[in-house]
């Protein structure tokens, strides 16, 4: 079936949040409608960096907000994982470097330097 195929949705009907989408919704109060949920489910789960439910859960968890796919999306294909925003490198959490404005490669540099990344 190709999309000129599908049927337009009728308004009024909802469908059923699933995934990604519906953890948006339940973990984040600025999500405010099931249609941003759904909109922002396909960001995460898209084809530039397809994460799943689980890893998009470990980014939030390690500090990464809804609408900030693009960053997680930067970070993983530089190598990053979740659990590197949580190291201190010279006295600053990666987090805290990556909202400072300090590029996900140079951070896999230091990471390199320091044997945490090969």
């Amino acid at each position: 079936m190709g999309l000129s195929e599908i049927p337009p949705r009728r308004p009024g009907t909802r469908r059923q949040l699933t995934g990604i989408a519906l953890r948006l919704r339940e973990r984040f109060q600025q999500v405010r409608s099931d249609d941003e949920a759904s909109e922002l489910s396909v960001h995460w789960a898209g084809p530039l960096w397809y994460f799943d439910e689980d890893e998009a859960t470990a980014w939030w968890d390690a500090g990464i907000g809804p609408h900030d796919y693009v960053a997680a999306g930067t970070l993983k294909l530089a190598g990053l994982k979740p659990d590197h925003l949580g190291l201190v490198i010279d006295g600053r959490r990666v987090g805290a470097m990556i909202r400072g404005g300090v590029a996900a490669s140079q951070i896999v540099g230091l990471l390199r330097q320091r044997g945490i990344l090969s």
